[in-house]
């Protein structure tokens, strides 16, 4: 995330299914259908190494 000066880094961790489906351009370019999406962890990565 860029809020200007000041650039945060996450990790997300997600799971769900991906189902092949027709493309349809503008709407699903990809062909892709998420179902049972879910955000498992949203941890901020610390910036010191």
């Amino acid at each position: 995330i860029n809020r200007g000066s000041i650039i945060d880094t996450y990790e997300l961790v997600s799971t769900g299914n991906l189902i092949m489906v027709d493309r349809n351009f503008p709407n699903n370019p990809h062909g892709l259908l998420i179902t049972n999406y879910f955000e498992n962890t949203l941890k901020k990565i610390s910036d010191e190494n």
